[in-house]
C-alpha cells in the first residue's frame, strides 16, 4: 500500500485530505505535526493515521518524515523485518504551509518570505525521496506575474515563487508535481460575519471589493480539498505538471450575501469599503485581503491565469458533481453563521 504524507494534517485542508484518503482505503496516511502530544495529533492517531513530527523550517526533519526509516544501528533497512516496524518511504506528499499564522508577527512580506522558505524546504526534502511518485503543492495563482507587476498579493505571490523554484531547480520533482489552487473558503463567513445594524435591521457584509466582482469560491474546503487531492493522485497522468483550480462557484460578493441570507433567514446586504477602511478595521489582515480582492476584480477567472493545456478542471477530474458548492457549504455551517 502506498504512503501519502500530509503536511498541515490537523488543519482544514490537510485534515480534509487525511479523511478522504483514509476512506479511500488504498493509501497509508502519514500526518506531519510539530507537536505529537497535541490533542489534534492524538485525534489523527486515533483515526489510524501514522503521526510523525517535523517542522517546515527544518529540511532535515522533513526528509526523515518522508523517507524510509532505518532501524537503530543499521545503515539500511532489514528486508525481513515486518513492515509495521518500518516507516515506508512516501509515494506522495501533500504540501501545505500557513501564511496567516505569522502575518501579525512578521508583516505581509515577512510572512510571505517565511512561507516561501518553508515551501522550498518541503520541496527540497521531497526531491530527495527515491520512492516519491507524486507531489501535490497547495499554492495560489501568481497575482503579481499575471498583472504584470501591477497588483501584487503577498499571500499568493510568495507561494507562486516556489513553483518557479521547483521548475528551475528541481526538474525531476517538477515532473511529479500538481499545483492545487484552493479558492475562497465558505467557512470564512463564520469569522468575517455580516454586522447587524439595529437601525436598518439589516446585516451588512463589509469587504474591500466592488460588489459585482466575482469571488472564486472553493465551497466546503473541509470536504472538497480531500476530494480534489484523492482525484489528483488517482489520475497522475492527467494531473502531473498541471494546475487544478479548486473553485466550485464564481459568484459576486452581492450574490454571496444573497446566498447567506437565504440560508440564515437574515436580511443581508453588501457594502464595499475602501482599502484604507479595511486596514483601519482589520489591520494588516485587511490590507492583505484588499490586495487579494482588488486583484480578483481585474482577474476573476483563475483558470485563465495559465495556458489552457496546463489547467485541469473539476470536470476533467470527474469531481464536479462530488464537490460541495457554496450554498450547501453554508447549509452545513448554518449554526455558526
Amino acid at each position: 500500500m502506498d504512503t501519502i504524507v500530509v503536511l498541515g494534517a490537523t488543519g482544514q485542508q490537510g485534515n480534509s485530505v487525511v479523511n478522504s484518503l483514509l476512506q479511500n482505503g488504498n493509501w497509508k496516511v502519514r500526518g506531519v505535526t510539530r507537536n505529537l502530544e497535541s490533542e489534534p495529533a492524538k485525534k489523527l492517531a486515533a483515526k489510524g493515521v501514522e503521526v510523525v513530527a517535523a517542522d517546515a523550517n527544518d529540511e532535515s526533519s522533513l526528509v526523515k518524515a518522508f523517507a524510509v526509516s532505518v532501524p537503530p544501528n543499521r545503515d539500511r533497512p532489514i528486508p525481513w523485518l515486518p513492515t509495521k516496524y518500518l516507516q515506508q518511504g512516501a509515494s506522495a506528499v501533500f504540501s501545505l504551509t500557513n501564511y496567516w499564522e505569522s502575518l501579525f508577527q512578521l508583516g505581509r512580506d515577512g510572512a510571505g518570505l517565511q512561507e516561501q522558505k518553508q515551501q522550498t524546504n518541503i520541496a527540497n526534502a521531497a526531491a530527495k525521496i527515491p520512492t516519491l511518485k507524486h507531489y501535490v503543492f497547495s499554492t495560489l495563482p501568481p497575482a503579481g506575474k499575471v498583472s504584470g507587476g501591477q497588483l501584487k498579493v503577498p499571500h499568493f505571490d510568495y507561494k507562486a515563487a516556489v513553483e518557479d523554484y521547483i521548475r528551475e531547480t528541481l526538474p525531476e520533482l517538477a515532473s511529479k508535481t500538481t499545483y492545487l489552487w484552493v479558492g475562497w473558503y465558505a467557512s470564512n463567513l463564520t469569522g468575517s460575519k455580516p454586522l447587524f445594524d439595529p437601525v436598518s435591521r439589516k446585516s451588512i457584509w463589509l469587504q474591500p471589493s466592488i460588489g459585482s466582482a466575482k469571488l472564486p469560491i472553493a465551497g466546503q474546503t473541509s470536504v472538497n480539498v480531500g476530494i480534489a487531492v484523492e482525484a489528483i493522485v488517482s489520475n497522475p497522468e492527467l494531473t502531473k505538471g498541471k494546475y487544478v483550480p479548486l473553485v466550485t462557484d464564481y459568484l459576486s460578493f452581492e450574490e454571496v450575501i444573497k446566498e447567506w441570507s437565504a440560508v440564515t433567514g437574515k436580511n443581508g446586504v453588501y457594502s464595499e469599503v475602501s482599502d484604507v477602511v479595511a486596514e483601519s478595521i482589520w489591520g494588516i489582515y485587511g490590507s492583505e485581503l484588499a490586495s487579494q480582492f482588488r486583484w480578483s476584480e481585474s482577474y476573476p477567472n483563475w483558470s485563465a491565469c495559465k495556458p489552457e493545456n496546463e489547467v485541469v478542471s473539476l470536470e476533467k477530474l470527474g469531481i464536479r458533481e462530488k464537490v460541495v458548492g457554496l450554498k450547501a457549504a453554508l447549509e452545513a455551517l448554518k449554526s455558526d453563521l
